[in-house]
């Protein structure tokens, strides 16, 4: 919407709709029931649903100024309750600027029959669908859009050696950077989105979309048989067999990430391999690439294997005991009782966002790219590569900040930052592994009536989820690497509160064996290397920015480690791969246990309730929803760190449902009836235990980046689950707790692990 005559064609103080927001939802269903014969029924459904919205803008984001060479965002990316924090007069954020559509068109053939043979009712079936869908965007679905736009934020600038105003105090540090870029119009990030096409990805025009169109089938059968085994214990017991195919594009516009070779790579090895590595002292770092379907490995179909595996089978049984004396008698009644236990396997389903969105996210089709440390010199120099007097300055550098330089076709595999290919922005890709997630399900419950208005029961509920969506980011820094027989996690832990305090730490042998002992030329003047560190990163390790510490570590001289980031620059070059390299997988687990009673009450001198109290406990690595993008795991390298209370996590419940009739004047007969009679009431009363309070963690303007596990990004929506507190001693916790836990356990009264 445009109220200031700036660029909805209206004038100043008018209204004028800029994004029509356009759905055609359409859904049709023919069905036949059929009584072949009086115990046997056929029920046959055909249904077709269309599912079509459109996000368009007018335009795109258009520059405030003339000459400008893109729109210039002050304050970059991020909001606050849903509304852009960019201070500009017209909105330009990512999210609510960019063009998408969506055009489902949905088939479905179903087919049941029931037979009642004897005691047994039997149910057999099954049903195929066919989706077809059509997807068109311009964004790489985090912070980057097909509209060239140049970020004005202290991110990515170095302050370290910064002269701040005398008196300041140093809280004040961060809020001073931050204004001081925006007044002084400092480009963190230029940014912007190709669109490819053909068989060689040609490059499109600046402002095109890119569009793929999947073929997504479904096959499920089932049988199911509840068995009435005599008049007091009924068994129901069946198996099902899902089959949910991965979408399949017949012009192969689906991307996937690979190895140099054009192999694929997949999320748990890559990442054991560079935890291997690392505990030997050394980096796992391949070049890393990026292809169409039909052009990894020998060629495949799909971006992500079939999952063949989908049989869910399912029991239950209940018992309506029957006894007239004794003990049993007393206690369970004269069909007064019943007992119910079953146990049932669920498969999910995946949505549009893993099966169409993040193919077309990586590099390929659309194609992000970002220049990171924009200097005044036309570079870019990377992650805190320039400072407040080299960065690039709209105005007085001129008015088109630096981008870098993309090809006209994309090699298969395509190599960012290798042989002057400009490198990735963040990235998302779905692993080949990928599969739907299951949950275990257990019911027992006692159901016992009182009397014959009231009855209760008492019941377990529990859930066992495994392969959950977890996405992983390959580029977390190694905390786990080893040299001098001390890990980098170990040794930051025995730096971070002398340096805290304003001391000098002792010399701890990770640090001397990486940057060469204290004759080397980092350390030189310093009573050993760890003191170097300390000084010359003190700001750094106070804010535990972990990734920024190892970065700079990488730069100094006499570090013996290598290249140890993707977001690194290549040997022998001047670029690096990209920053924030994530990986959509089904690695993630969780649980649900709770005991409930419930009580009934029907018609008791008019009265009917029903209430409900639930002790539970959730517990996993942190849910989101598929729609979820730019989230990571907290720690990448071992998944159990991540593993502890759900969001969701609400121990107790508790609620009353009533529903009151009086008699009095039912018949409603004279004044007082019509005035007093036919009334009734319905209160409704719920009460919880509060949200669970758990450990977060925030590295200055990284607002949910991480401790030891860091992902070294440059997205300012790259964010990470920190719901999770541990809640029990996973096999490699040294990093949770030697130095994140001791700086939270203060204020959060968390217990670290053992």
């Amino acid at each position: 919407m445009d109220i200031g005559g700036l660029v909805g064609g209206g004038a100043l103080g008018t209204p004028v709709a800029t994004a029509p927001r356009v759905q055609k939802p359409t859904f049709w269903v023919l069905g036949l029931t059929s009584a072949i014969t009086p115990t046997i029924t056929n029920d046959f459904r055909w249904n077709y649903s269309r599912n079509y919205w459109q996000w368009f803008l007018t335009g795109g984001d258009v520059p405030q100024l003339p000459g400008l060479g893109g729109a210039v965002e002050i304050a970059g990316e991020g909001t606050s309750g849903g509304i852009p924090v960019a201070l500009i007069p017209y909105n330009v954020n990512t999210q609510n600027t960019r063009t998408r559509y969506w055009d489902g068109k949905d088939n479905l053939l179903k087919d049941d029959v029931t037979i009642i043979k004897g005691n047994h009712l039997l149910q057999v079936g099954g049903s195929y669908q066919r989706n077809y869908n059509e997807h068109s965007r311009t964004d790489n679905g985090q912070g980057i859009n097909n509209s060239l736009t140049y970020q004005v934020t202290s991110s990515n600038i170095n302050f370290g050696n910064f002269t701040y105003p005398a008196g300041m105090p140093a809280s004040q540090g961060p809020n001073f950077n931050t204004y001081y870029s925006y007044v002084m119009g400092m480009v963190s990030q230029s940014q912007l989105v190709y669109t490819r096409s053909g068989p060689n990805l040609a490059l499109g025009p600046i402002g095109a979309s890119t569009v793929a169109g999947s073929i997504i089938p479904y096959y499920n059968t089932y049988f199911a048989d509840t068995w009435h085994v005599k008049p007091s214990v009924t068994i129901s017991y069946g198996m099902s067999y899902q089959l949910e195919m991965p979408p399949y594009e017949a012009n192969g516009r689906q991307v996937m990430l690979t190895y140099q070779d054009g192999s694929p790579v997949i999320t748990a090895d890559y990442m054991a391999q560079r935890e291997k590595a690392a505990m030997a002292g050394s980096a796992y770092n391949p070049v890393l690439g990026f292809s169409t379907v039909n052009n990894v490995g020998a060629g495949r179909k799909y971006p992500y294997d079939p999952f063949y595996g989908g049989f869910a089978p399912r029991f239950s049984i209940a018992w309506n005991p029957k006894f007239n004396d004794g003990i049993l008698g007393k206690l369970l009644g004269s069909n007064a009782t019943v007992l119910r236990a079953g146990y049932g396997r669920l498969y999910g389903r995946q949505n549009g966002v893993i099966q169409i969105l993040t193919p077309l996210l990586a590099p390929g089709l659309l194609q992000a790219v970002s220049c990171t440390g924009v200097s005044r010199t036309g570079q870019c120099l990377g992650n805190n590569g320039v400072d407040p007097s080299t960065a690039f300055r709209i105005g007085p550098d001129g008015l088109s900040a630096p981008l870098p330089v993309v090809s006209p076709t994309l090699s298969q595999p395509y190599l960012p930052g290798l042989s002057g290919n400009a490198p990735a922005a963040d990235v998302t890709v779905d692993d080949p592994k990928y599969r739907p997630e299951r949950t275990d399900n257990l019911t027992v419950s006692l159901q016992r009536q009182i009397n014959k208005t009231v009855s209760m029961e008492v019941g377990y509920i529990g859930r066992l989820i495994r392969n959950e969506l977890l996405a992983i980011n390959l580029d977390s820094v190694p905390y786990m690497t080893t040299l001098g027989g001390q890990t980098f996690a170990n040794a930051f832990s025995q730096i971070y509160f002398p340096v805290a305090a304003g001391g000098t730490p002792a010399a701890q042998p990770f640090f001397e064996a990486a940057l060469g002992g204290a004759s080397g030329a980092y350390c030189a003047g310093f009573a050993n290397c760890t003191a170097a560190v300390a000084s010359k990163n003190a700001t750094a390790i106070k804010n535990t920015a972990v990734s920024d510490l190892w970065t700079a570590l990488y730069k100094a001289p006499g570090w013996t480690l290598g290249r140890s980031l993707i977001a690194q620059p290549l040997p022998g070059q001047t670029a690096s791969q990209g920053y924030t390299y994530l990986e959509s997988t089904s690695l993630g687990r969780g649980n649900y246990n709770a005991l409930f009673i419930t009580h009934h009450i029907r018609d008791f001198h008019g009265v009917t309730a029903t209430s409900n109290f639930t002790w539970g406990r959730a517990l996993g690595m942190g849910t989101t929803s598929q729609a979820t993008s730019s989230n990571t795991a907290l720690d990448n390298y071992n998944l159990d760190n991540n593993y502890g209370l759900q969001s969701f996590d609400i121990k107790f419940v508790y609620n009353i449902a009533m529903y009151y009739s009086p008699k009095m004047y039912f018949s409603q007969k004279g004044i007082a009836g019509k005035l007093l009679g036919g009334w009734t009431f319905s209160p409704l009363f719920t009460a919880q235990s509060g949200n669970p309070i758990v450990a977060g963690y925030s590295e200055g303007g990284c607002t949910g980046c991480q401790a030891l596990g860091e992902v070294s990004t440059t997205s300012s929506a790259t964010t990470s689950f920190t719901t999770n507190a541990p809640a029990a001693a996973p096999t490699r916790a040294e990093a949770m707790r030697t130095t994140m836990w001791p700086a939270l356990t203060a204020s959060a009264r968390l217990t670290p692990p053992a």
